[in-house]
């Protein structure tokens, strides 16, 4: 239920800083996108990531969901591009809804 993920703008998707640090390293111009602000994140759906591996085609994607702010997304970015993983990354909208998501379904999950 997309209603139950949260927004890339109001998550560490939509930091400037992180965002040019994984676009510095990784060069992926298509997993990024120009703002306002500067470089942020490119999401589809407002809600996902999709790693180069798997972009050409989600729906082979393994779905990955953070909490909060979007915890350690720029990480999974970083690791899902130089490892070639197939990620979709996404954060859930409250709490609530990213134990839920994670619970429901068969996601990857970041968790401390």
């Amino acid at each position: 239920n997309a209603s139950r993920l949260g927004s890339c703008s109001n998550s560490r998707f939509s930091n400037v800083g992180l965002m040019e640090t994984y676009f510095k390293y990784t060069n992926d111009s298509e997993g990024v996108t120009e703002s306002a602000n500067g470089i942020v994140a490119r999401c589809w759906n407002s809600s996902w990531w999709f790693a180069p591996s798997c972009r050409h085609d989600p729906e082979k994607c393994v779905p990955l969901i953070s909490g909060g702010d979007g915890w350690y997304v720029d990480y999974f970015m970083q690791i899902a591009f130089h490892h070639k993983l197939p990620l979709a990354i996404a954060v859930g909208k409250t709490s609530a809804d990213w134990k839920g998501l994670c619970l429901e379904h068969q996601v990857a999950q970041f968790w401390w």
